[in-house]
């Protein structure tokens, strides 16, 4: 085959004009994890992403990041079950008192996708305003997941949660985790990092984890629960790692949000709308490609309702669901107008085991 212009040739009569499209953006991450922590400069910046425990040790010795940071990311990738990658971001304390909640702008800003966040800071304070600005940002649109710890003795002691954290009572988007040894320091035991490492590497379009769950990287908790401390907390839905069985010494429980709900309902809800938005989307900029429309009828309506079938699907396949109902609404002239079409459903969230109850009778009788 001649080659390409050449001028000893007719081919120069024939001319094809192809356009790559644009490169796909993705799908918007559901595994990755944010440290924030107070005065680093990750990657000499505001943010930077780590795939192992080496890189950060790079980064350290580069004078980035320092020995806490190191103690953090070797306690994440320490899982059984470790993340990918994960992501440190700075907070500027000392040279402008950034609050936590400026500097998670700043790093979104900076262009950083993420999904879990943790705040290194041992601050109350500090972290129950970051709690309060992250529950703000899901009435706005934005979805993320952050994990806290503390050791305030009231989570064991009392029938509600402690005051100095009231500000945050009742949030969905917050999972607060208790450890007696909770100082900000490379000593430390860090639960709400290793819980959240541990969970967020279970990739949500092929699993949906239950949080209730092993841990590793974690001490025993330096004084025994006694059986009222640990009904407080669990009342309390502040998250401990104890025994459990004979496996492990570090099994966290009750799994779920200052709200009360299992974290996996609020990771498969935010995967639903995550995946089921980015569906619809696909198929109305792949139509649009075409030079063609989705009509806002009862054809273009079965074909949006067939991409969110899908993903209604594939969340039962990974046990985000148990069942679900999807029902497209009569299209009205206000629907017409709107450029719109509606639909209606139900799902049956799937929810894991936490207690096993058993009654047993004994006797010396044959069993029948």
């Amino acid at each position: 085959m001649p080659q390409p212009n050449d001028p000893s040739t007719h081919d120069d009569l024939i001319s094809i004009d192809i356009t790559l499209s644009a490169l796909a953006s993705g799908t918007a991450t559901l595994t990755t994890i944010l440290v924030l922590q107070d005065d680093v400069t990750p990657g000499g910046g505001r943010y930077a992403s780590y795939a192992s425990a080496l890189e950060v040790a790079a980064d350290v010795t580069a004078g980035n990041l320092t020995a806490t940071s190191q103690a953090i990311a070797d306690d994440m990738f320490g899982q059984a079950n470790a993340p990918a990658s994960i992501l440190f971001g700075q907070v500027d304390l000392t040279s402008g008192s950034e609050t936590a909640a400026t500097a998670l702008d700043a790093v979104i800003a900076a262009g950083a996708q993420f999904y879990g966040v943790i705040y290194a800071s041992r601050t109350v304070a500090r972290q129950a305003a970051l709690a309060v600005d992250i529950e703000a940002k899901a009435d706005s649109g934005t979805y993320l997941l952050l994990a806290l710890q503390d050791d305030d003795a009231d989570w064991l002691t009392t029938g509600g949660i402690p005051s100095a954290w009231s500000s945050a009572a009742g949030f969905e988007r917050t999972v607060m985790y208790f450890h007696d040894d909770n100082a900000d320091d490379a000593a430390s035991d860090r639960l709400d990092a290793c819980a959240m490492a541990d969970r967020l590497s279970w990739d949500p379009d092929e699993t949906s984890a239950g949080w209730n769950h092993t841990v590793a990287q974690v001490d025993a908790l330096t004084t025994k629960l006694t059986q009222a401390q640990k009904a407080y907390a669990r009342t309390n839905k502040a998250n401990t790692a104890l025994p459990l069985g004979t496996r492990t010494s570090t099994f966290v429980d009750p799994g779920q949000n200052l709200a009360g709900r299992p974290v996996d309902h609020v990771v498969s809800a935010d995967w639903l709308r995550a995946r089921g938005s980015e569906a619809v989307a696909d198929l109305i900029t792949s139509t649009s490609e075409r030079g063609t429309k989705l009509t806002v009828d009862q054809q273009g309506q079965a074909l949006v309702g067939g991409k969110l079938e899908g993903v209604f699907m594939l969340g039962v396949a990974v046990g985000h669901f148990l069942a679900y109902r999807l029902t497209p609404l009569a299209i009205t002239t206000a629907d017409i107008a709107a450029q719109r079409v509606r639909f209606d459903g139900e799902t049956q969230l799937a929810t894991g085991i936490r207690q096993v109850g058993i009654s047993l009778y004994f006797d010396t009788d044959p069993i029948a």
